[in-house]
């Protein structure tokens, strides 16, 4: 069984990431930022992880990448289905824990609940 995303569930096509840029909206909310769009008709909701370089140090942006993704593929992905993501961090968030880095991500994506989910 993997635990990783499969390669459909990322966001890894440049003009992917354009059109969620694009298309979709945007939340902020303290180091993080969120791009969400609708995704293509009929696949699954994908993910991508950007982390800015002005976090220098290569192991601290990994460890960030690694607890979003993972944060993604245990609760989000299940709270948005069908939706294209891209999460851009703009300051350092190693010092969090999987918990706090996973709480973060929720409270901004159900701040654009509304935007996500049109009634």
């Amino acid at each position: 069984m993997r635990l990783s995303l499969s390669r459909e569930e990322r966001l890894r096509q440049k003009n992917d990431i354009l059109k969620v840029f694009k298309r979709g909206f945007r939340l902020d909310e303290g180091p993080l930022r969120v791009y969400a769009s609708s995704s293509p008709a009929g696949s699954r909701g994908r993910f991508g992880v950007s982390v800015k370089r002005k976090i220098v140090n290569s192991v601290r942006r990994n460890r960030i990448r690694r607890l979003l993704k993972e944060a993604y593929r245990l609760t989000v992905r299940e709270r948005c289905p069908g939706v294209d993501m891209m999460v851009i961090v703009k300051e350092d968030l190693s010092s969090l824990g999987y918990e706090e880095m996973k709480n973060r991500l929720l409270a901004l994506l159900e701040k654009g609940h509304g935007r996500l989910f049109p009634s």
